[in-house]
């Protein structure tokens, strides 16, 4: 009986752990994010509008990624990939981190090692956008739900 007892005590930590640290699926109907890479403009300008017309409260975020690109002048840029998921969107954003890194510094310096999936509450960004390009800027994160 212990054995028993010990073995689904193991599964049910087992499958929490798992679960955890995992963005919600979600499935999208829009055909530019099934088809296009989230560092096209089209993708971009598409996630925009989306958010846009989005009551941004309802969005829920979930940390994807961090790379840094390090161009041939010796810049570096940081960026992070999120998940965006809401009533009628489920896409990937790339966001560019320039100055601040509130509520993400301990991610950041992880590389998102062991917070894949992981929530951010209070998400702050802006959308920056011209005729060539489409930006999306991280501003905060209030809370890390990992």
């Amino acid at each position: 009986m212990k054995n028993k007892f010990a073995a689904i005590l193991l599964i049910v930590l087992l499958q929490s752990l798992f679960c955890a640290c995992h963005s919600p699926e979600c499935k999208t109907t829009n055909k530019i994010f099934s088809s296009t890479s989230p560092d096209k403009k089209e993708y971009k300008d598409e996630l925009a509008r989306e958010i846009k017309k989005s009551d941004r409260s309802k969005l829920r975020f979930y940390m994807r990624g961090y790379w840094l690109e390090i161009h041939g002048d010796g810049t570096k840029k940081e960026n992070i990939q999120v998940h965006v998921s809401g009533d009628d969107l489920c896409a990937d954003m790339n966001l560019i981190i320039k100055g601040t890194k509130k509520g993400i510094e301990d991610i950041l310096l992880k590389e998102t090692k062991g917070y894949s999936g992981a929530e951010l509450e209070d998400f702050q960004f802006d959308i920056y956008q011209d005729s060539l390009r489409t930006e999306f800027i991280f501003k905060s994160v209030g809370d890390v739900l990992d």
